[in-house]
């Protein structure tokens, strides 16, 4: 008797499909990366120059920016506008509610046209807006007299060298 050993070859045939759809290729959706933004300092009552906003991605210049306040009372949502997209280059203008001092957390979400986003944060606080003594009074008590005076909580006063008061008084 004779034993012998029979050998099989199975062949496996893998096609791959990608995530975006197109048969064969290997590019898959990949999250939209941005740059850090560093924490900002407002004046009271000032809108911020433009922030950078990075985005890097496949495609940036179809991605969308959004942002948005963790303290609408200091900064509401609708005070962040976010402009351009050239190339992923975008701006981003802080206006802050008025006569208000505080700190919000701005929330910046990038988002691809394929639906993936991802996010960054940044802290804006609002200190006391800076002026003069003379600039102050002269601002508020040369007004029209109907006109209420302007309101002092968000504003501190610097005269170093005490000038000021009697520049009010010539």
């Amino acid at each position: 008797m004779q034993i012998g050993t029979k050998i099989s070859l199975i062949t496996v045939l893998v096609t791959v499909v990608s995530a975006c759809g197109g048969g064969g290729s290997s590019s898959t959706n990949v999250a939209p990366r941005l740059g850090v933004i560093a924490d900002a300092t407002l004046s009271a009552n000032q809108p911020s120059d433009p922030i950078p906003v990075t985005v890097q991605d496949r495609g940036a210049q179809n991605a969308t920016v959004t942002a948005t306040s963790s303290d609408p009372s200091v900064v509401a949502d609708s005070g962040l506008v976010v402009s351009g997209g050239s190339q992923g280059n975008f701006s981003l203008v802080v206006t802050p509610v008025s006569d208000t001092l505080g700190m919000s957390t701005i929330t910046v979400t990038a988002t691809d046209t394929g639906g993936l986003s991802t996010r960054t944060t940044f802290q804006v606080t609002l200190a006391p807006q800076q002026v003069t003594f003379s600039e102050y009074f002269r601002s508020t008590f040369a007004a029209d007299p109907s006109d209420a005076p302007a309101d002092v909580n968000t504003r501190e006063f610097n005269d170093p060298g005490g000038d000021d008061y009697f520049d009010l008084l010539n």
